[in-house]
């Protein structure tokens, strides 16, 4: 298993060849310790790994994502993976593009 982080961007996003709605958002620029991070708060909100291996909050808290990264999802059933470029500004994960189909 290859770890990565999940992602939540503040807007819907959609496939941009066909329009599907896309959803579970995934990456590996950051933490890669299979962090959630939600767009506009900087630290993750949660850590999706067994009670006994999760990161102490207070260390959890001080995670950051990079100045930039590229997410991806996998939700369109056609077009697969779909890219998102995004970029932070202070510390917070503030943009979300989605990138012209290939």
């Amino acid at each position: 298993m290859s770890l990565m982080d999940y992602y939540q961007p503040s807007e819907s996003h959609q496939c941009p060849r066909c329009g599907n709605p896309l959803s579970n958002w995934q990456g590996k620029d950051a933490s890669n310790g299979l962090f959630v991070w939600a767009q506009g708060i900087p630290a993750p909100i949660d850590q999706l790994v067994d009670d006994d291996i999760t990161l102490e909050i207070e260390l959890r808290d001080k995670r950051r994502l990079p100045p930039e990264f590229t997410i991806y999802s996998y939700s369109c059933p056609e077009h697969q993976p779909v890219e998102a470029f995004c970029e932070c500004q202070d510390g917070v994960w503030v943009r979300t593009e989605i990138r012209p189909a290939r």
